[in-house]
């Protein structure tokens, strides 16, 4: 799985302050998007969000889809806490909405994005993709303290969706 290491920015780290989020199965691998990036999933990506400390924590990016119209279905600990409706049939990056995680210390919570579109493969790309996550950033909601953002080089996908 890819990790992300998201601590708190500037200086040394306090024990408890740091938070996490790991992309977890359904994702491919990161790619470079003009001056950012985003992960192509083939239907259902989790993210796995910790923090040393309870917290609020606030997740913002933006979705692509490659099947349009599409709905994804944002679940937090298998439960239903939104769906993202993409309508525009043009082929461009939408800002999600705001996505609020409370995380006990210690704690992971499980975010899952699931699109209800079916995987398409292009001409030019054999992957079954549906949507991807794309500069996803994860900020404390009491400070607005945006947290560093470390990616691993290495991804693997899930070889299948599971819905």
């Amino acid at each position: 799985a890819l990790s992300i290491f998201i601590g708190a920015c500037g200086g040394a780290k306090s024990p408890g302050a740091s938070c996490g989020a790991t992309f977890a199965s359904g994702w491919h691998a990161k790619e470079p998007l003009g001056s950012g990036w985003l992960r192509w999933s083939d239907g259902g990506g989790t993210l796995r969000i910790a923090s040393g400390a309870t917290a609020d924590l606030i997740l913002d990016g933006e979705v692509l889809s490659l099947a349009r119209p599409n709905a994804i279905d944002v679940l937090v600990d298998d439960q239903k806490v939104a769906t993202w409706r993409i309508d525009d049939p043009a082929w461009k990056s939408h800002p999600f909405p705001t996505l609020e995680v409370h995380v006990q210390a210690g704690v992971d919570r499980v975010v899952r994005f699931v699109s209800l579109a079916a995987p398409v493969k292009q001409p030019t790309d054999p992957r079954p993709l549906t949507i991807a996550l794309e500069n996803v950033t994860l900020r404390r909601k009491a400070d607005s303290t945006l947290c560093d953002l470390k990616m691993d080089a290495l991804a693997t996908s899930s070889g299948g969706s599971s819905r």
